[in-house]
């Protein structure tokens, strides 16, 4: 199997949601037919560059999946999905490269900030955008504000995603701003705002780089992102 071929296996699979070998008989190999890890696996055997397969196996894989949601060939879930996978090939990848950040598209941290109690719409940009490539950080739900002014400082991303669907929550976004610059972390992160009222006049006072209220925006800002840290 060259490499080409190992290529397009794993863009196959990551298509088809093989992410493992499916074994008829797991005891004999040769009955396996091999998933993404295992072809990922297979590919470093062969010496096969990681940058090559994050390019031509992950990244155009990714675009195929993103073309086909947008043509309405994939649902949201299947989207999603796939995007989870292609992730979960990333980091495999990943640990057999001594600079993984070489193999990122720059490096996202996500947080739903206290208050603010939705949290699928993160949930899905987290998964897309590690699907896509970013090195993404996601602190979870219901997150104080000087913990992620903390992690800012720690963590040093290029871009900081927060969400606004509550009225009730815009104060405190406001503050993170005010928090960053205290920290002198401000001037290097762009801030993106997602979520129902991101682009609602109400939430104008919040300083951003970025808004985007829906799955389509969020995915063609994504897509422009890459060209920001490349």
């Amino acid at each position: 199997m060259n490499g080409q071929s190992i290529i397009g296996q794993i863009s196959d699979n990551i298509l088809q949601g093989r992410f493992n070998a499916q074994c008829q008989a797991p005891e004999t190999v040769s009955n396996c037919m091999l998933g993404v890890s295992e072809l990922i696996s297979l590919s470093m055997e062969k010496n096969i560059p990681p940058p090559l397969i994050s390019t031509d196996a992950l990244d155009k894989t990714m675009d195929d999946i993103i073309n086909r949601f947008e043509n309405e060939e994939y649902t949201i879930i299947e989207l999603v999905a796939r995007a989870n996978l292609t992730g979960n090939a990333r980091k495999i990848l990943a640990d057999y490269v001594e600079d993984p950040d070489t193999l990122c598209k720059g490096k996202i941290l996500l947080a739903t900030v206290e208050g603010e109690y939705h949290r699928h719409g993160k949930d899905i940009v987290g998964a897309l955008s590690r699907g896509i490539g970013f090195n993404t950080i996601d602190l979870g739900l219901e997150v104080p504000i000087n913990e992620i002014a903390d992690a800012v400082k720690k963590h040093d991303p290029d871009f900081l995603g927060i969400s606004a669907s509550m009225r009730s929550t815009i104060p405190e976004l406001e503050k993170i701003n005010d928090m960053l610059n205290q920290r002198n972390c401000r001037e290097d992160i762009k801030v993106i705002l997602g979520g129902y009222l991101a682009v609602d006049e109400t939430a104008n006072t919040i300083d951003v780089s970025f808004r985007c209220r829906n799955i389509s925006q969020t995915l063609e800002l994504l897509l422009h992102l890459t060209g920001l840290t490349n």
